[in-house]
């Protein structure tokens, strides 16, 4: 695999090594310019192997956005767990989750960029603003993402009630 920079990429890198998984590798090696991943295999033919290392790499990649409704012990959780496995849950996935959101019963964290999920909590108490549910529907209709996730993990069924308004919303 040649590209500018392909050893210093973690996706490419995790894709090369996933396709390899089971193969007859007899040696590997990493030009020290970090432009080329080679492998060479005991045993032929490739051509099956390279083409699922093409599509793996240059398929196109789908960023999702995510909106977290609670902040409590499952919440917070969540996030600690979703900070910590970020990384290796998009370099696997060959999507990009983004957290795009924190909510409470009253307030909003809000970002199409995206929230730092460990310093999310820390910046809700200053930053979150008081939404109601139109402004919140509107942000969510918006969103810039090839797919937009609510992760509710509150025990509210007012919230519950809403789940059909959510779709309605996320999908248009």
């Amino acid at each position: 695999m040649v590209g500018a920079g392909v050893t210093r990429n973690p996706l490419h890198c995790h894709r090369f090594w996933q396709q390899l998984k089971g193969q007859p590798v007899e040696f590997t090696w990493q030009s020290e310019e970090g432009i080329s991943l080679v492998a060479v295999l005991r045993a032929g033919p490739t051509e099956s192997l390279i083409q699922g290392l093409h599509q793996s790499l240059f398929r196109a990649e789908k960023r999702i956005g995510l909106v977290l409704f609670g902040k409590g012990n499952i919440g917070s959780r969540w996030l600690e767990l979703f900070a910590r496995e970020q990384t290796t849950l998009s370099a696997r996935t060959g999507f990009e989750f983004v957290l795009a959101g924190v909510v409470d019963s009253r307030r909003s964290l809000l970002n199409y960029e995206g929230l730092d999920a460990s310093r999310a909590l820390a910046f809700f108490h200053d930053e979150a603003v008081e939404q109601d549910e139109e402004s919140l529907f509107l942000w969510m209709r918006a969103h810039p993402y090839d797919d937009l996730v609510v992760l509710d993990v509150t025990a509210s069924a007012q919230l519950a009630d809403q789940y059909l308004d959510f779709a309605a919303t996320v999908s248009t």
